[in-house]
């Protein structure tokens, strides 16, 4: 059984008010024995008197102590992280145009890099989206894996699954994978990519190349 928890950050502002980066995030995981450790380290926390979010870790909105705690645990246990960085300014209009085409373009770029390396042909596949947003978003989210998993026959059998970060802890530790690639290349705040750089196997960015901007 093989596990995949993805998150994504930044928007589809295609504008000099929008983020600079739109990212995508999969950790891969052979179980979910972190989820466990992460609710006892909640507990260890409340019993030292953290003041903790209400629902569940969120790297954005946590204090630094708890961020620190956190990424403390992240580095102690083994998982892979895969990552699609993509940088709107360098996006083609034509393509910035198609939110939807946009969307469903970041996901495939990444499962397509990463399935072949993390799965094999004897593997069942879970992959597990968070925060997805619309319901357009999730097809275009599933549609991206269907379309990986059969040109590649990456996998035995896979299937979707769309969760609230807040209703699997699995999905609280790519929240904070994601939210440490977001800082680095968004504001050049690299401290807490350091912390999971060890488990980083790709971080792609397709347009890196490029030195045309559209906006």
């Amino acid at each position: 059984m093989l596990y995949v928890f993805a998150d994504e950050a930044g928007n589809l502002d295609f504008s000099s008010t929008g983020t600079r980066y739109f990212i995508v995030t999969a950790v891969t995981m052979q179980n979910w024995a972190i989820g466990p450790q992460l609710l006892d380290l909640r507990h260890a926390l409340a019993l030292q008197g953290a003041d903790l979010l209400e629902f569940g870790f969120h790297a954005a909105e946590e204090k630094q102590a708890v961020r620190n705690a956190v990424y403390q645990l992240i580095q102690s246990v083994p998982f892979d992280i895969d990552a699609v960085i993509l940088d709107k300014r360098k996006t083609l209009p034509r393509i910035a145009s198609d939110e939807g085409y946009f969307y469903q373009l970041a996901w495939h770029l990444l499962f397509k890099y990463m399935a072949p390396r993390r799965c094999t042909p004897q593997d069942d596949l879970l992959v597990v989206g968070s925060s997805l947003g619309t319901k357009a978003r999730k097809v275009r989210f599933r549609n991206a894996i269907a379309s990986v998993i059969h040109q590649h026959a990456v996998c035995r059998t896979y299937a979707t699954a769309f969760w609230t970060a807040a209703s699997h802890p699995c999905l609280q530790i790519a929240d904070y994978c994601c939210w440490a690639i977001q800082r680095w290349r968004e504001s050049g705040d690299g401290r807490s990519f350091a912390l999971i750089q060890g488990h980083v196997r790709s971080a792609f960015e397709p347009f890196l190349g490029s030195a045309t901007f559209y906006y």
